[in-house]
């Protein structure tokens, strides 16, 4: 995070008139020759790969999507509540980790404002709102950054002074899309549905992971991210492109567990949740994900 915050800094005093010696054309010209060979920068959308997925599947209705989740036996089931009031989980089938998370998608008015260690309150400033509105045309949502990102490409770059604002807008998007984690890209893709939602495939060292990351039309303040995580061996693995579009031909019958864990997330009704965790404690789910959940839903009696 302060090395992005770092590159922003520098970025800004690039685009300010005031800012180094150099010209915009040399200082966006040494920017894009360190960037050409860096090959998670180069990756941008792809085509959907054609899958004709016949792995049958659970359904989990999530947030009023439908996530499909692997058959087997799950042991850990974490559950908590986001700010939103929405839910976020984390299953565990054997080697298969499924993380439903979400993410604030707010608009942004100042892309280079920053907080300290001591005060955690964003701080914006009027030259920073001004070179917003000028790079993008108005505040501009996470997500949006995220999307022109997968859109563009070091050799995108014009680094050209009549370009230079467009120019800007995209060098900040590839420095969010800069990987910092162990995990590698490998291919990401628009989603069939929105143009505002994107399917992403990547490697560490033991294992595939494959995120779709959703916005819905009346919740656009949230990223709602599924993530799943399996062994590398599981190349074929299909689910992820069948989130929120469900074949009922492939839906197995849900067990009780999952249906009772259903009807909660849905209700949102404390006595739900409660018959969920009655039943919870008669299988084989862990001891350590019922409580985790009974303290984060504040379930104690």
């Amino acid at each position: 995070m302060k090395a992005i915050k770092t590159v922003l800094i520098i970025l800004f005093y690039a685009l300010s008139n005031n800012g180094f010696a150099l010209s915009w054309k040399e200082k966006c010209t040494t920017i894009k020759r360190n960037y050409l060979n860096n090959k998670g920068l180069n990756i941008t959308f792809s085509p959907l790969p054609k899958i004709n997925t016949q792995e049958k599947y659970y359904v989990l209705k999530w947030n009023t999507i439908n996530v499909p989740i692997p058959k087997g036996d799950y042991k850990d089931i974490f559950v908590s509540q986001h700010v939103s009031g929405k839910y976020e989980l984390v299953l565990r089938s054997g080697a298969v980790t499924i993380n439903l998370v979400l993410h604030k998608n707010e608009l942004v008015h100042d892309v280079f404002a920053t907080s300290t260690v001591t005060n955690t309150k964003i701080i914006t400033s009027k030259a920073g709102i001004k070179r917003t509105k000028t790079m993008f045309s108005g505040p501009v949502r996470h997500s949006n950054l995220i999307i022109l990102g997968y859109r563009t490409a070091p050799k995108n770059l014009k680094c050209k002074k009549s370009d230079k604002n467009i120019d800007a807008g995209k060098l900040m998007a590839l420095i969010l899309k800069k990987p910092t984690g162990p995990n590698q890209l490998i291919s990401v893709h628009q989603w069939r549905h929105s143009k505002q939602s994107w399917l992403s495939k990547s490697i560490s060292s033991k294992n595939l992971i494959y995120s779709a990351y959703l916005i819905k039309k009346n919740s656009s303040n949230i990223i709602q991210q599924i993530n799943y995580t399996v062994p590398i061996n599981l190349k074929l693995f299909s689910l992820i492109y069948t989130v929120d579009r469900i074949d009922h031909k492939l839906e197995l019958t849900p067990p009780k567990w999952l249906k009772l864990l259903n009807r909660a997330l849905q209700s949102n009704s404390k006595n739900q949740w409660e018959k969920y965790i009655s039943y919870a404690k008669k299988t084989t789910l862990s001891r350590r994900s019922i409580q985790f959940t009974i303290k984060n839903l504040k379930l104690e009696k």
